[in-house]
Order: C-alpha cells, then structure tokens, then sequence
C-alpha cells in the first residue's frame, strides 16, 4: 500500500505541474527565461525560452517578442560554451528583421560582437512595401524598401503569376538600405494587366550564386481613370511659384558654399578692391550655416517622389497592393480604397458648409482681401553703406546708414518695381565732404523660370554736396537666381547687373558701372513676410580711367507680400 500511494502522489505531483506547465503562456516564458538570464541561470533560460518559442498558435509570440527571446536564448547558448548555438539563434534574430541589434545596456560586449560577425557574414534582405499604391500619373512609382544585414549584390524582379519575368527593377549593390521605384510598366514600357504579380529579390554570395530569395506577392488592377488632362499652371507660378521642390542635400550644400564664397570675394571680384566691408561676413557666415542646416535637414528626410503632369490621353490607373508576410491579399476593388480602420464621419458636410460660409463671409467683407498681398507688395529696408572713390588726385572714404522703400505690382506674367533710398555718409578718414546719398530705380521683372528673375530699367543715384551734386543715370540689365536651400523657408540669392547705357554730370563722362548682390531669405512659416539679410557691391568708372567709385551695402529687409 506504501508504495501505491507513493506512486500515485508522485503522479499527481506530475499531473499538477504539466497543467501549470500548459498554463503559461509563451509571453510569460519569455519573461522567466529574461529574468533566469539576469540570474546568470543559462541553462534555465535557455530551456524556459525554448519553449516559449516552440509553442504555436493564436498564442504564440509576435516577431518584436521572438526577436527578443532570440536574442536571450542566442547570449544564453554563449554563455554556457555553445557558440554555434547562440549563432544559429542570431541568424534567426536576422532573419525576421536585418536591422534589429542587440541592446547594449543589457547585453555584454562578448554578445554584441557575436551578433556583429553574423550579421556580416549573413546576406539577407528584408523588403518593406506600401499597402496600397495608386500610378495614376507619370510621375507615380510604387516605392520598395530594402534592409540588409550586410553589403552584397541583389537582383529584384517583377515576376507574372507564373513566374515568368515581367520587369528588371534593380541589379546592384544593397548596403544598409536602398530605396526603389516602380512605375507599373513591364520590360517594352506597356502597363501591367490586372492580375496576381510577384516581387523577387535574390541575394548573391560571393561566388555570384543565389544564397536567398524574399518573394512579396503583389495584386495590381486597373481602372478606367480620368481622360482629361490637369489644367495648367496659373499665370502667377511665372513669376511667384507658390511652392517648388527643394534640390537634394548636396545641392544644397553646394549652392550655400558657393553663395558664402561669392559675398567674401565680391570687393575684389567687382569693386577691384581688396578691403571691403567687414559686414560681408556676416552674410557669408550665414549662407555657411544655411547650408549646413539644409544639407542635414535633406538628409534626414526620406526622398519623396513628386507627381508629373498627367497625361491628355485616356490612360489606365493602376492600383498594386500586397498581403502580410508574402501572402496575397484581395485586390481593392477601386483605385479610392480607404485604409483599414478607416470611417466616414456624417459631421463631414455640415463642418463643410458651416466652414465655407465663415469663408465667404470674411471675403464678402473684404472681397480683394485675400489676394491683394499676393499681387502687390513692399520692402523696408535698412542699410549700411560704405563708398570708396579712387582718382589720380586722391581717394575718398566715406560711409553711413541709409533707409529704403521698395514697392511691387504685379500685372499677370510682369512686374513693376520702384525703390527709394535716401543715406548721409560721412568721411572715414581725411578731408572729404560729407555727402547725402539719394537713389531710385524702377525696374519691369519678368520669371521665365521659377528660379530665375530678369530686371530691366533705369537707376538713378546722386550724391549732394555743400559744393554741388553729382548725378549718375543708369540704364541697367539684371539677372537673378534663386535657389530654395529649405523648401518654403529658406532660399539663397545671387544677382548680377551690368549698365547698358551709362551717363555722368562729371567731366570727362561715365565708362560704364556692373554690380552684384547676395544673400539669404527667410520666408516664415504661414506669413506673407519674409526677411532678407544680402550684401552687394557696384563700380562705376569714369572715361579714361580718370576716376572710379565703388558703393558696398550691407541690407536688412523685412518686406510683406508678392515678391
């Protein structure tokens, strides 16, 4: 009877801890296993987190929690002189995600470096897609990422259903990551036929030979879209593009360098001197660190495909979607298929009117209100001038503030400018008479290009003294170009001028006078101001080289409106 009852304790006992057993789930295994690992308990975390993996079903664990049962049972497996078993666990960690790491908070060097040298003998590659792209326009692309744990070559192809190739899309080399695009079109450029598609990505090894494929089924259906082509562009984008696209980061870069370089050099470049005004540094010092600035704001952002012009002839609108984990999905059944979880809010119309009656209120009050600003606009300026004169008799120095207005219309395609600039300078050094400084231009500016701006028109300046006024009459041609470092918020310029006809109150007469100006808007985020900072320098000589004058600013505008 002892040895009965013993038995049957025994398998009670048993009984008790299978049903305990059974009872935990493999998100609770996961935890012991972590905690018997901080323990220093390997064998028992790696038995505990084991089992945690191999239990299936509605249970089991998600990819984020794998991945770190994984990673416990790969540092578990070290620990206890299995190498080969903690690098097999890491190869599974790689599998589900190339770019998870380890923590190094939590887990030793010994570890990291283990998970380092697997990571870079592994060639795998991970494929990351939208739900849902529509190519209904030239300009559509369906974007693929790729993530690899490794640098390697890749080859990704469209294929057909039954695996006959549809389209070539990369071959290349893979590092960290590598975005692609597809238009939807096959090898000879002809939209693909609705129907079940797959992408391929293969990785090589070393010896050009496939050591993995990742297929990600694709559904693509076309749809009759729109036969009339977009309207074009207002008139107004001739000559204020309401928004253009910035270029990449190392343009960017490039282009504030050059910026920052030209204001350092401009005394030497147009004033033939080479002690300018120490105020052009804080220009160029500006475009240095705008450039900078864009340059790690450009690369920081994902590159973004902008769409084309749509095309005037009836095309198709092709719709690719994929299914979770490779499997396909059902294909939407319209080109407006709204993502999952989305829902229609019945407040929708009446938010409508009631927003575009406030509307219609506020311009029936105000009718030309909104548009004015956009049309007509103005510039205040503050200046710092400083004016050398070179002659045979002598040399003059002589600098002082100076205020501006600027005043703009715009006509359609054309502009209208006028400016007025009033100043009194006073002698640096020696004997020169103190002078005021007055000027005026009025100028017709057309945009054949977003980025370029053409001025013509007259200019005319006059420096009064107690022993008379000297009056110079212009007739220039200007070119500016605008580059957009941050889009809609910062923009570099650079503007060069020449006169094409040139006249002096002053014997023997005017040779001829040339310029230029650059320098940095800011255009603040939902304003109609912007602020620019610009450094300028002109030169005007007189015949035979009996006398030249040399005129350096150094500008600060606030200005409100079209520009």
């Amino acid at each position: 009877m002892t040895r009965a009852a013993t038995a049957l304790a025994l398998l009670a006992l048993a009984l008790v801890l299978a049903r305990d057993a059974r009872a935990q789930t493999p998100a609770e295994r996961l935890a012991r296993g972590a905690a018997a690992y901080q323990n220093l308990e390997y064998d028992s975390a790696a038995t505990i987190l084991r089992a945690a993996l191999a239990q299936r079903g509605p249970r089991a664990l998600g990819d984020s929690e794998r991945i770190r049962a994984l990673t416990y049972l790969g540092a578990s497996e070290l620990f206890r002189s299995r190498r080969d078993s903690a690098a097999a666990a890491f190869l599974r960690v790689l599998r589900i995600d190339p770019r998870s790491r380890p923590d190094e908070l939590i887990f030793p060097p010994e570890v990291t470096s283990l998970f380092q040298e697997v990571r870079l003998t592994t060639r795998i590659v991970s494929v990351a897609v939208p739900p849902l792209t529509q190519i209904a326009a030239a300009g559509d692309r369906l974007i693929v990422w790729l993530y690899s744990t490794s640098y390697h070559q890749v080859d990704v192809n469209v294929l057909r259903g039954n695996g006959v190739p549809l389209r070539t899309v990369y071959q290349g080399p893979v590092g960290d990551s590598l975005q692609l695009l597809w238009d939807g079109l096959d090898s000879a450029g002809t939209a693909a036929e609705t129907g079940a598609y797959i992408l391929r990505v293969d990785s090589r090894g070393g010896e050009g030979r496939v050591v993995r494929s990742v297929l990600v089924s694709l559904d693509i259906e076309q749809t009759r879209g729109d036969t009339l082509p977009l309207p074009p562009p207002p008139a107004d984008l001739l000559l204020r593009p309401e928004h253009t696209s910035a270029g990449s980061g190392v343009r960017a870069l490039a282009a504030g360098f050059l910026a920052a370089a030209t204001a350092a050099a401009m005394p030497s470049l147009i004033g033939g001197r080479s002690d300018g005004m120490a105020g052009r540094f804080v220009v160029s010092g500006a475009l240095g660190a705008a450039a900078i600035v864009a340059f790690r704001a450009q690369a920081a952002a994902h590159p973004r495909e902008h769409r084309g012009q749509s095309r005037a002839a009836p095309r198709l609108a092709t719709a690719i979607g994929y299914g979770a984990r490779g499997e396909r999905g059902p294909a939407p059944t319209h080109p407006s298929h709204r993502p999952r979880g989305y829902a229609a809010d019945p407040g929708d119309p009446v938010r409508r009117r009631t927003a575009a009656a406030l509307l219609g209120c506020v311009l029936a009050a105000h009718p030309a209100a909104a548009q004015v600003y956009r049309h007509l606009g103005a510039d205040l300026s503050a200046s710092m001038i400083r004016f050398r004169s070179t002659a045979p008799f002598g040399n003059e120095a002589l600098s002082g503030p100076a205020a501006g207005l600027l005043l703009r219309a715009r006509l359609g395609a054309v502009a209208i400018e006028g400016s007025y600039l009033q100043g009194h300078l006073t002698p640096d050094t020696g004997s020169a008479a103190a002078r005021d400084l007055v000027e005026g231009t009025l100028f017709v500016v057309v945009r054949p290009k977003p980025w370029l701006a053409l001025r013509a028109g007259p200019h005319l300046r006059a420096y009064a003294t107690p022993g008379g006024t000297e009056r110079w009459t212009l007739l220039e041609a200007r070119a500016r170009v605008d580059e957009e470092m941050i889009a809609g918020l910062l923009h570099a310029h650079l503007e060069g001028w020449i006169a094409a006809a040139a006249q002096v109150n002053v014997d023997p007469g005017a040779s001829g006078a040339h310029g230029a100006e650059v320098g940095l808007t800011l255009y603040p985020a939902r304003s109609p101001f912007r602020v620019r900072l610009a450094y300028g320098v002109d030169r005007a000589t007189m015949k035979n080289g009996a006398r030249s004058e040399a005129l350096e600013s150094l500008v600060l505008v606030v200005g409100f409106g079209g520009r």
